[in-house]
């Protein structure tokens, strides 16, 4: 259906997640926002025409909502319930707004959203450039906060969403542009200073080639990603520390390597007091108030108030112990048996963005933030759909 007949809604869910990554440019928490708006949007779209929702098939349904009650136990025994709670709902409004979005709207997108998409998406990419190259000055004349970190999240946004976006663009026979926004990406990375979009971009690109050659090995890669995260993240403090030479540690001290080992240990040694259920849902950030922490070794701790492990897969551990690990394993097996079941050239694009996303989860900040869950089910919406050429 071309875009001009949608629904009134349906047009203005799709605008919103058309701008994501300008948004994300200009207002670097806003995925959360957007995604929520768009969800309404949508289940109203279909409300109102009368249509029905996609529901998800049973099995990946309960394996969510099982860690969601996990999550939400979890809170009886969390020493910080105000900001348990306030942790749930950043992350729960972008998630249920990533959910009506996928339930709500048709499978098909038309292909004006995607050139609006792809528009948004180089304007974001030329807006990073070109402040970083100024030296953010337009930034500190109108006030605003003017360090370089402000971008991170916004080219993070961009590393995610490209390999989908790409596809649907080669669909609608622009692969030339596809390859221009990929030049585009790689510039911007490279120009900001998140490490950790590097990292998943340098991982996520040779990903992509081998899984356009190999979908099966693109799912291997990906699942090996998923559990190789999950499986180390307690252990990931000690064995770098062994594996790393003191030498090398202090030449990473730009990405505080020393600082983020400690961390990693400190949280580690929460796990190891807290196995099975860990500390609760959402109290990183008051970590070094819980109880066990009052319980590991005196040589462990002092990062603790940091407010982050600096490793999502290592806060799942440590706030939901073992039952919340193995969840979050069974989550992460119907994902990648959803992502077997796309188009084989769209495995290769969902096969890269998981890989980017669990590299940027093992070095980043907070797993449950609201404009990171946002961006997960946007791109989750993208690897989802199918384009078609306009009539």
């Amino acid at each position: 259906m071309p875009f001009s007949s949608r629904p009134l809604l349906d047009r203005a869910a799709l605008s919103l997640l058309a701008i994501l990554p300008l948004a994300m440019a200009l207002a670097n928490r806003s995925a959360a926002a957007i995604l929520a708006v768009a969800g309404v949007l949508a289940l109203l779209a279909r409300i109102t025409s009368g249509g029905r929702l996609t529901l998800p098939p049973p099995a990946p349904a309960a394996a969510a909502l099982t860690f969601i009650a996990w999550a939400a136990v979890s809170l009886a025994w969390s020493h910080a319930p105000a900001t348990s709670l306030f942790v749930a709902a950043e992350a729960g409004l972008p998630f249920l707004g990533g959910v009506l979005l996928l339930i709500s709207l048709p499978r098909d997108i038309p292909a004006a959203f995607v050139r609006w998409a792809a528009i948004a998406f180089a304007a974001a990419c030329v807006l990073i450039v070109a402040e970083l190259a100024a030296g953010l000055a337009p930034r500190e004349a109108l006030g605003l906060r003017a360090q370089s970190f402000i971008f991170n999240r916004p080219v993070m946004t961009l590393l995610l969403i490209f390999w989908p976006l790409a596809i649907q663009m080669k669909r609608l026979g622009w692969g030339r542009w596809a390859l221009a926004l990929g030049a585009l990406l790689i510039v911007t990375v490279e120009r900001a200073t998140s490490g950790a979009a590097m990292l998943g971009l340098l991982l996520a690109l040779p990903a992509f080639l081998v899984a356009s050659w190999s979908r099966r090995t693109g799912l291997l890669l990906a699942g090996a990603m998923l559990a190789g995260c999950l499986v180390i993240a307690p252990f990931k403090g000690v064995l770098l520390e062994r594996i790393l030479p003191p030498s090398l540690i202090a030449r990473l001290e730009s990405v505080h390597a020393a600082d983020r080992i400690e961390i990693w240990q400190d949280f580690a040694a929460i796990v190891q007091r807290r196995p099975l259920t860990g500390a609760g849902f959402g109290v990183s950030a008051k970590m070094a108030e819980a109880p066990a922490a009052a319980e590991i070794p005196p040589e462990r701790g002092r990062l603790l108030a940091a407010g982050h492990p600096h490793d999502g897969f290592l806060q799942i551990w440590a706030e939901l112990g073992l039952v919340g690990a193995l969840l979050a394993a069974l989550n992460g097996f119907f994902i990648l048996r959803a992502i077997a079941r796309l188009p084989h050239d769209m495995i290769a694009a969902a096969a890269a963005s998981t890989i980017a996303a669990a590299a940027v989860v093992s070095v980043f900040h907070g797993a449950w933030q609201g404009w990171w869950i946002g961006l997960l089910m946007a791109t989750a919406f993208w690897c989802s759909r199918e384009t078609r050429r306009e009539s």
